[in-house]
This record gives C-alpha cells, sequence and structure tokens, in this order.
C-alpha cells in the first residue's frame, strides 16, 4: 500500500491555509498547517514531511520565512522546499531558491492548477525524475549541474536574474562615446570597427545604440553575457571602457583591444596584445578582419576539435 504524502504549510494567514487544505486533501495529500517559523522548527524536531511549503514572508515578532528556511535546511536537507509570497521581491524569492536552499517559488495569489503542479514537481524532484526543462524548478535543477556559479556584484546573487543566453554572432564594443582630443571615436566606430564586423558576418553591440530603461551597468553586463566576442578600445584609458573589459574577461569573453597609436597602452595591459590604428579607418577595418578573424577561428569547435586530433 502506498503511503500518503505528508505537506508542511508554514503561513500565518488562515485562508492561506484554507486554500492548500482543500486543494491539497483532494489530491490524496495530508496537509498538517503551521503559523509561525518558531513553531515549524519544533514541528521538525519530531516529525518528517515530503514537502514543505513555506511564505517567506512572515511577520515580527517571530522569525523570518529566510531565516526559518535557513534554519529548516540546518536539520533537513533532503524535503523540497517550495516558496511562496505576495510581498517578497522577485529577487528575496530567488535568493531563497539560489543561495538557502528552496527548490522553487510561486507568487500569490495563484490558482489550483498551478499549485497542483507545483506539489507534484516537488515531490518528484525529491526523487530525482524531474526533466531539465521544468519550468518550475529550473532554477533548482541549475544550481544542482552547477555547484560554482558567477555572483552577480549588483544583486549579490550567483547568477544574473535576467538569464541572458550567449549569441555566436554578436560582438560587443566597448569605446569612449564622445571624441576626446584628435581621436574621433564615432569615426572609429562607424568607418573601421562596425564595417569590419559586419564583413565577418557578425553584429555589434554597443550601448548608446540600445534604448533601455533600469541600471546602465546591467544593461552594459546584459549586452557582454549576450556576446561570444568583444572589441575593447583602450584609448584614452576611460574608466567605463576598462571596467568593461575586465567584466568581459571575467565573463570569459573572447576580446579584441585596439587602441589610438598616440595613446600609451595602462600598466597592467601591457603584456596583451592589441591593434594599433590612425585615422586611416580602412586600415583599422582590414585589421579587425584579420585580428577577430583569428580569435574566430581558435574559438570555432570545429577548429577546436581538429586540434585535439
Amino acid at each position: 500500500m502506498t503511503r500518503t504524502k505528508r505537506i508542511l504549510i508554514i503561513d500565518d494567514e488562515p485562508d492561506f491555509h484554507s486554500l492548500f487544505s482543500r486543494v491539497l486533501t483532494a489530491e490524496g495529500y495530508e496537509v498538517i498547517p503551521v503559523y509561525s517559523g518558531e513553531e515549524a522548527l519544533e514541528r521538525l524536531t519530531y516529525d518528517s514531511f515530503d514537502l514543505i511549503i513555506l511564505d517567506l514572508v512572515l511577520p515580527p515578532p517571530g522569525i523570518s520565512g529566510m531565516k526559518t528556511l535557513e534554519a529548516i535546511r540546518k536539520i533537513n536537507t533532503e524535503t523540497c522546499i517550495i516558496i511562496t509570497s505576495a510581498y517578497a521581491t522577485p529577487e528575496h524569492a530567488i535568493e531563497a531558491v539560489a543561495e538557502k536552499g528552496a527548490q522553487t517559488y510561486i507568487q500569490k495569489p495563484f490558482k489550483f492548477d498551478k499549485i497542483r503542479q507545483i506539489v507534484k514537481g516537488g515531490l518528484r524532484w525529491r526523487q530525482g525524475l524531474l526533466p531539465a526543462d521544468d519550468q518550475y524548478f529550473n532554477l533548482a535543477l541549475e544550481r544542482r549541474r552547477h555547484s560554482s556559479m558567477k555572483r552577480c556584484f549588483m544583486t549579490g546573487l550567483p547568477y544574473c536574474l535576467w538569464k541572458i543566453e550567449e549569441d555566436d554572432k554578436i560582438v560587443f564594443v566597448g569605446m569612449p562615446f564622445l571624441s576626446k582630443g584628435s581621436i574621433q571615436f564615432n569615426d572609429v566606430y562607424l568607418n573601421g570597427i562596425r564595417p569590419a564586423v559586419s564583413h565577418l558576418g557578425l553584429c555589434v553591440w554597443r550601448a548608446d545604440e540600445k534604448l533601455s530603461t533600469g541600471a546602465i551597468i546591467c544593461k552594459i553586463c546584459q549586452g557582454i553575457q549576450n556576446c561570444r566576442y568583444a572589441i575593447i578600445d583602450i584609448s584614452e584609458w576611460n574608466p567605463n571602457v576598462l571596467f568593461e573589459f575586465g567584466l568581459a574577461c571575467g565573463l570569459g569573453k573572447r576580446s579584441l583591444l585596439i587602441k589610438n597609436k598616440i595613446s600609451d597602452v595602462p600598466t597592467d595591459l601591457r603584456g596583451l596584445e592589441y591593434v594599433s590604428y590612425s585615422d586611416d579607418y580602412e586600415d583599422l577595418k582590414i585589421k579587425i578582419i584579420e585580428s577577430l578573424g583569428k580569435i574566430i577561428e581558435k574559438s570555432t569547435p570545429q577548429n577546436n576539435r581538429s586540434n585535439d586530433a
């Protein structure tokens, strides 16, 4: 005889307990309600559950939902935990999944069908039966596959909230937008960089050509994540450009450095190869086609396989 699955519900709202009890009891589950983190932790000292549903925003003076989650994971590492909330920000909910040990989250209010789907998925998750592309548990599955992930320097989360896919046809361009002294950066871009990239069958990504709202640094980071390659103009030692180059290196992008011949190279970059250019933009175009073409050739899977052979 199959054992009835037991579900612990941690929420301060009686209406929420009533909803979950009605829906899940009809599905054949045993539902146990508690109304605070302290009550849940006490119950877990002598009882066990197949799945836990936890409200992330539990009111004071009791312990918070996040603290409750952390405490549960110290005494139980296996049970699937589903986060719910009507008030927590997506970032907090994702942090609970990415760093604190929950498996997924759902935003209140939600429909009965969604409750049923997520509970069934949570029980399958514990058994390791979920497909890799499950829509509700993909964050937890991703965390399972990757024990170390690049941390977002803005949010502190171990990955980007936006899930940017890399496109091998896009080249990020990091350079000053405004001309300075005798260097006409816009001419460098329009007459040298862009036509060279186009000649190679690729597209450029430059921040001032992409209109968007929100933090500019997130826009830049998303652009770099989206590209496979980067062209960075280090002329004049522009601090924003140097930051973009560091970000591109940290994200593993294949980068080509260029600089005007009248500019010095920053001390830390003097050991790196770069393309030097003058006002002859046709010459710059040819140099970029040749240099970036070699970078592309070395990074293609076919070339890597032939080298291994």
